[in-house]
């Protein structure tokens, strides 16, 4: 016949128990976002045909501030000026894919008249950005941003100075 345990090995694998326990349950929850962010400039193009001729406008890309959220799958980007963020390629509702690899992060939407693809990759810093909508008779708006992107911080948006 086994003599009992002794209280202070019980209360040791109880101890143990509950802490797996709690482990175990914390794996369930959704963990935080992993959210970063970067700033990328570089050269944009505009393109437009709305009168059966086209028009292609190129500039320097102001700073593009873009907030990457993997836990929430999503990428926006930050409108400083207006203290708010704009999802981007999400259109009417739609996107169809987005993915964080390790090398690479992009978002793509396609629907009838209208696509938008976002890449960055995470070894290069380069980007691309790309929107493109059909009106119908040949008309057509274009953007394309060629870019660098580099590590920034996420933006905190002071409300204090909206009136609501």
């Amino acid at each position: 016949m086994s003599s009992p345990l002794p209280n202070r090995v019980v209360r040791r694998r109880a101890a143990a128990l509950a802490i797996i326990a709690l482990i175990l349950l914390r794996a369930d929850r959704p963990q935080p976002a992993h959210r970063t962010a970067i700033a990328c400039t570089g050269s944009a193009r505009f393109t437009d045909n709305q009168t059966g001729q086209e028009s292609s406008r190129a500039y320097d890309l102001p700073r593009q501030l873009y907030v990457l959220d993997e836990g929430g799958r999503r990428i926006q980007r930050a409108l400083e000026p207006r203290q708010e963020f704009e999802d981007v390629c999400f259109s009417d509702g739609h996107i169809n894919r987005v993915s964080f690899s390790p090398g690479l992060i992009s978002v793509r939407s396609e629907k009838a008249g209208a696509i938008c693809d976002f890449s960055v990759s995470r070894a290069t810093g380069k980007g691309q950005y790309f929107s493109r909508t059909e009106f119908g008779g040949g008309r057509f708006s274009q953007i394309e941003f060629e870019m660098i992107c580099d590590r920034a911080a996420i933006p905190i948006f002071d409300s204090s100075r909206n009136r609501f």
